[in-house]
């Protein structure tokens, strides 16, 4: 507990009747608390930035946000925040994932009398951390005191002496301590058989390679200023364990100009193993072993501290491309095992004086101490790690990184700005389409702008503010109408309409872009269930996908069921697929793709010539439409060159039995170079901008919408 003041709760639930009869349980339970409610991402943070927490409340079945990720967010701010899931039902395995997570404990609704005792239970353990921290930073002041009690503690009582020539001996009691490691030579003191006497060479025989010098330099120091010494070293023997001692001493300087110690030597061997894996979880990840994040900062600071002026320090923060949705599909065995093999191929690629580290989910870093004048090649070299496919559970995925880059001391002072200012550029890359960027300051406020989209658009899923636009394709000659795209729109209660170019990537990049992807898919089949019952359309109504609703194992059931629910055709529905999307050649996009062409899912290939996909790659595919980019539509008028390039690209199409739509057709002059090169179907603002779903009927009654020009 928290003396007399009231417990700091921060309460994340999505549902406001829930959280008051939480809030009245604990209450009622006599717990002293002063709550904060919040709902959502941006809450979360402003919560955190603006006062210190004794406790952390989440409830577990929240649709926009997943306690992982809360667990993610307040353990990115605070390590040492307790967290507790409150949850109606859940499996052994979602328990499991959710304490590996860092879950400090879950309490099912049904026994909410566990509540105050959970909470009560953290709250003293978070204490006795606290404590814990003081004790550490008092541990020097205690090294002193243990000299005046030596000889009370078991252990083994010694005196060096240093002649004023340098000579060094040991007289040691309790010899048993010294078998096996030290080389008395039998010089065994007449008169106390339980003294044994050493000669400085065979004391430093004993010790450990790496520790000798260490040795030296303390006993120096000690005689030279007639300090304590007091040093750890480890004791070695080719026939027994290594044994690890703590040394502690108290010069005295003799008459004679020598020196003479007398102090206590504790086995701490047990001690020492402890303290190895206490580090080892401190500082390094569980999964990959790599560095976590609080070694990276020690690291990091040091590099910072010990950095030439006029050299510089660079930092790559370099996520695995769409991994949350991934993780969201696979589950967390399956995503540690695909960390383990990128922490392998990095690994191998890590230079001696350069540092690799996990962070969290599918964040790691890369710290180069000296960084080179041009990073380019470097960044290359780490994004070939994933060029080969990965196999998880004998599925072949690929993945892209992408990488954001701060410097030091161009873009940060200190390791803190650093990770931020990586971070913040990663998430730049995740939106420009480049494969790394360099901090640059106006990132930052781009940041706030796509957490605050990411934060509304959670509320516009939950309020239904989602709507859709509908663009007609038509016939070349006769203007008739032979297709129609269906258009994400989002209307803002305050801001007005938001373009998709905006939100789609933010909702990508927050682990939305799932369930926007569903809705979008639900409300163009319900539409398009309307207008065949009226007798409008016969044609398939061309929906995007991403490749992350693609990646997700179960995404040909979820479109299936739709239709179903609709009682429409699969013939019904045309799915629009980017380049980059079948590039990667994943197995289970491949699959999906696949299982729903098998059932009568149509696909077209959107924006093609934009990325780098080969025909012969299309050639592979269940896709029977091409979409020729409108970058290509715009320059073909005036450049010969894309002109012929549009020319081929419908000659290469047909030949593979593909149609061809032309997207942003615009001017008449665009239509009559379409109509000549035989292009199927035409899209564009010369015939239609992208208009509601009411405008739209009214243009599928009119059936053509104009009379073909000469």
């Amino acid at each position: 507990m928290t003396g007399h003041s009231p417990v700091r709760l921060l309460l994340v639930e999505d549902n406001e009747l829930d959280a008051a009869w939480l809030i009245d349980n604990l209450r009622r339970g006599g717990l002293d608390i002063a709550v904060t409610h919040v709902d959502n991402r941006m809450d979360i943070a402003v919560a955190l930035s603006r006062q210190a927490w004794d406790i952390v409340l989440c409830d577990y079945s929240m649709p926009s946000l997943s306690p992982v990720d809360v667990i993610a967010m307040i353990h990115g701010h605070d390590p040492d925040l307790p967290l507790i899931v409150v949850t109606g039902t859940i499996g052994e395995e979602s328990a499991v994932a959710l304490m590996q997570a860092g879950a400090a404990d879950l309490v099912l609704k049904e026994r909410i009398a566990r509540l105050r005792p959970a909470i009560e239970r953290e709250l003293a353990a978070s204490a006795t951390r606290r404590r814990t921290y003081i004790i550490e930073a008092a541990r020097r002041q205690a090294d002193n005191l243990l000299r005046a009690i030596a000889a009370n503690i078991p252990g083994m009582i010694f005196r060096r002496y240093m002649s004023v020539e340098g000579t060094v001996t040991y007289t040691f009691m309790q010899k048993d301590i010294l078998a096996d490691f030290i080389d008395t030579g039998g010089l065994v003191d007449p008169t106390n058989q339980m003294l044994v006497t050493a000669s400085g060479a065979a004391m430093l025989r004993s010790i450990h390679p790496h520790d000798r010098q260490r040795y030296r330099d303390a006993m120096h120091r000690s005689a030279t200023c007639l300090e304590p010494m007091t040093v750890e070293f480890q004791l070695i023997t080719p026939s027994s364990p290594t044994k690890w001692l703590r040394s502690q001493s108290q010069p005295e300087r003799l008459a004679d100009g020598s020196i003479q110690w007398d102090g206590i030597a504790l086995d701490v061997t047990e001690l020492k193993a402890a303290e190895s894996v206490r580090d080892h979880l401190a500082y390094f990840d569980p999964v990959t072993g790599l560095p976590n994040r609080t070694q990276l900062t020690r690291l990091l600071t040091d590099a910072l501290a010990s950095t030439p002026e006029g050299q510089r320090v660079a930092l790559f923060c370099l996520s695995l491309e769409s991994f949350t949705d991934l993780q969201d599909g696979w589950g967390l065995a399956a995503t540690d095992t695909l960390l383990r093999q990128v922490a392998e191929r990095l690994g191998r690629l890590s230079l001696p004086q350069e540092v690799l580290a996990r962070l969290e989910s599918g964040y790691f870093c890369f710290l180069l101490p000296n960084a080179p004048a041009d990073l380019t090649p470097r960044l290359r070299e780490l994004q070939g790690a994933f060029d080969t496919p990965y196999t998880v559970d004998g599925v072949q995925l690929r993945r892209r990184a992408l990488v954001g880059v701060s410097l030091y001391p161009t873009d940060a002072s200190d390791p803190l700005e650093m990770l931020q200012h990586a971070s913040t550029a990663l998430h730049q890359v995740k939106t420009g389409g480049v494969p790394f960027r360099l901090y640059v300051p106006e990132m930052t406020q781009r940041v706030l702008e796509r957490q605050w989209l990411q934060s509304e658009l959670s509320v516009a899923l939950g309020q239904g503010d989602i709507t859709l636009f509908f663009q007609p394709m038509v016939h070349p000659v006769d203007y008739r109408i032979i297709g129609a795209e269906a258009l994400v729109r989002w209307h803002h209660r305050s801001r007005g309409l938001i373009s998709p170019v905006d939100f789609v990537p933010a909702a990508e990049q927050g682990g939305q872009i799932v369930e926007l992807g569903y809705e979008v898919l639900r409300i163009a089949l319900k539409q398009a269930a309307a207008w065949r019952a009226a007798g409008l359309c016969d044609f398939p109504l061309s929906v995007n996908v991403s490749g992350i609703q693609l990646m997700r194992p179960d995404f040909s059931t979820l479109v299936l069921d739709l239709l179903n629910q609709h009682s429409l055709p699969a013939a019904a529905l045309k799915l629009e697929l980017t380049e980059s999307t079948i590039i990667r050649d994943e197995e289970v996009v491949l699959r999906n793709i696949t299982d729903l062409a098998e059932r009568g899912v149509s696909f077209s290939l959107d924006d093609f010539g934009m990325e780098h996909s080969v025909f012969s790659r299309l050639s592979e595919l269940p896709i029977d439409t091409v979409k020729v980019d409108k970058f290509f539509i715009s320059q073909m008028t005036q450049n010969d060159a894309q002109a012929a390039l549009v020319q081929a690209i419908v000659v290469m199409a047909h030949a593979m039995r593909k149609q061809v739509v032309a997207e942003g057709v615009e001017t008449q002059e665009e239509l009559i170079y379409l109509r000549a090169y035989q292009c199927d179907a035409l899209q564009g603002y010369l015939f239609s901008r992208p208009v509601p779903a009411a405008e739209m009927e009214a243009l599928l009654q009119q059936r053509h919408l104009g009379r073909a020009s000469p």
